[in-house]
Protein backbone atom coordinates (compact mmCIF):
# COMPACT_ATOMS: atom_id res chain seq x y z
CA UNK A 1 0.00 0.00 0.00
CA UNK A 2 1.06 3.53 -0.56
CA UNK A 3 0.26 6.68 1.29
CA UNK A 4 -0.37 10.23 0.19
CA UNK A 5 1.69 13.11 1.52
CA UNK A 6 0.36 16.64 1.72
CA UNK A 7 2.70 19.63 1.73
CA UNK A 8 1.18 22.91 2.89
CA UNK A 9 3.22 26.09 2.89
CA UNK A 10 2.47 29.76 3.28
CA UNK A 11 4.62 31.66 0.81
CA UNK A 12 3.45 35.21 1.42
CA UNK A 13 2.14 36.16 4.83
CA UNK A 14 1.34 33.94 7.78
CA UNK A 15 -1.46 32.06 9.48
CA UNK A 16 -3.86 34.32 11.40
CA UNK A 17 -3.31 34.63 15.15
CA UNK A 18 -4.51 31.45 16.87
CA UNK A 19 -4.83 29.47 13.62
CA UNK A 20 -3.04 26.19 12.92
CA UNK A 21 -2.59 23.75 10.08
CA UNK A 22 -4.80 20.72 10.80
CA UNK A 23 -5.88 17.32 9.54
CA UNK A 24 -8.04 14.50 10.81
CA UNK A 25 -9.97 11.29 10.34
CA UNK A 26 -13.75 11.19 9.94
CA UNK A 27 -15.32 9.86 13.13
CA UNK A 28 -17.07 6.71 11.87
CA UNK A 29 -15.63 5.04 14.99
CA UNK A 30 -15.54 6.70 18.41
CA UNK A 31 -12.03 5.56 19.32
CA UNK A 32 -8.81 6.70 17.69
CA UNK A 33 -5.55 4.91 18.40
CA UNK A 34 -2.23 6.72 18.46
CA UNK A 35 1.42 5.80 18.53
CA UNK A 36 4.84 7.04 17.61
CA UNK A 37 8.05 5.98 15.99
CA UNK A 38 11.42 7.60 16.55
CA UNK A 39 10.49 10.51 14.24
CA UNK A 40 6.74 10.31 13.63
CA UNK A 41 3.38 10.53 15.34
CA UNK A 42 0.44 8.54 13.98
CA UNK A 43 -3.29 8.24 14.64
CA UNK A 44 -5.67 5.70 13.15
CA UNK A 45 -9.02 3.99 13.27
CA UNK A 46 -9.68 0.36 12.34
CA UNK A 47 -12.98 -1.45 12.30
CA UNK A 48 -16.33 -1.78 10.57
CA UNK A 49 -16.50 1.63 8.91
CA UNK A 50 -16.88 0.95 5.20
CA UNK A 51 -20.21 1.55 3.46
CA UNK A 52 -20.95 -2.19 3.71
CA UNK A 53 -19.77 -2.40 7.34
CA UNK A 54 -16.53 -4.15 6.46
CA UNK A 55 -13.23 -3.56 8.23
CA UNK A 56 -11.31 -0.55 7.03
CA UNK A 57 -8.49 1.49 8.47
CA UNK A 58 -7.81 5.20 8.09
CA UNK A 59 -4.61 6.82 9.35
CA UNK A 60 -2.72 10.08 9.46
CA UNK A 61 0.92 10.59 10.38
CA UNK A 62 3.43 13.41 10.60
CA UNK A 63 6.78 14.29 12.10
CA UNK A 64 6.68 14.68 15.87
CA UNK A 65 8.49 18.01 15.47
CA UNK A 66 5.16 19.56 14.38
CA UNK A 67 3.72 18.80 17.84
CA UNK A 68 0.33 17.37 16.80
CA UNK A 69 -2.42 17.90 19.36
CA UNK A 70 -5.94 16.45 19.27
CA UNK A 71 -8.87 18.87 19.25
CA UNK A 72 -12.11 17.37 20.54
CA UNK A 73 -15.16 17.60 18.31
CA UNK A 74 -18.15 15.45 17.31
CA UNK A 75 -17.39 14.81 13.63
CA UNK A 76 -13.69 14.05 13.32
CA UNK A 77 -10.55 13.01 15.15
CA UNK A 78 -8.86 16.35 14.42
CA UNK A 79 -5.21 17.16 15.02
CA UNK A 80 -3.66 20.60 14.88
CA UNK A 81 0.06 21.13 14.36
CA UNK A 82 1.21 23.44 17.16
CA UNK A 83 4.74 23.82 15.79
CA UNK A 84 4.11 24.50 12.10
CA UNK A 85 3.70 28.23 11.56
CA UNK A 86 4.68 28.44 7.87
CA UNK A 87 4.81 24.85 6.57
CA UNK A 88 3.72 21.30 7.37
CA UNK A 89 3.98 17.90 5.72
CA UNK A 90 1.62 15.13 6.79
CA UNK A 91 0.47 11.87 5.27
CA UNK A 92 -2.62 9.72 5.21
CA UNK A 93 -3.31 6.15 4.23
CA UNK A 94 -6.19 3.71 4.21
CA UNK A 95 -6.64 -0.04 3.91
CA UNK A 96 -9.72 -2.18 3.37
CA UNK A 97 -9.94 -5.80 4.48
CA UNK A 98 -10.71 -6.90 0.90
CA UNK A 99 -8.10 -4.61 -0.66
CA UNK A 100 -4.76 -5.48 -2.20
CA UNK A 101 -2.85 -4.79 1.03
CA UNK A 102 -4.02 -8.06 2.63
CA UNK A 103 -4.52 -6.12 5.89
CA UNK A 104 -7.20 -7.93 7.88
CA UNK A 105 -6.55 -6.87 11.51
CA UNK A 106 -5.93 -3.79 13.61
CA UNK A 107 -2.39 -5.01 14.34
CA UNK A 108 -1.59 -5.52 10.66
CA UNK A 109 -2.89 -2.04 9.87
CA UNK A 110 -0.72 -0.48 12.57
CA UNK A 111 2.29 -2.36 11.17
CA UNK A 112 1.49 -0.92 7.72
CA UNK A 113 1.36 2.61 9.21
CA UNK A 114 4.65 2.18 11.06
CA UNK A 115 6.27 0.94 7.85
CA UNK A 116 5.09 4.08 6.03
CA UNK A 117 6.33 6.47 8.74
CA UNK A 118 9.74 8.00 8.15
Amino acid sequence: DSHSTIHLEIQNGQLPEGAYFATGIVKHLADVKTGQTKESFYAYTWGKQSFHKENMGMAIFAAQKYQPEIIANELTHTYIFKNASKMVDYSFLAAWERGNSQVKTDEAFEKLIIGACK
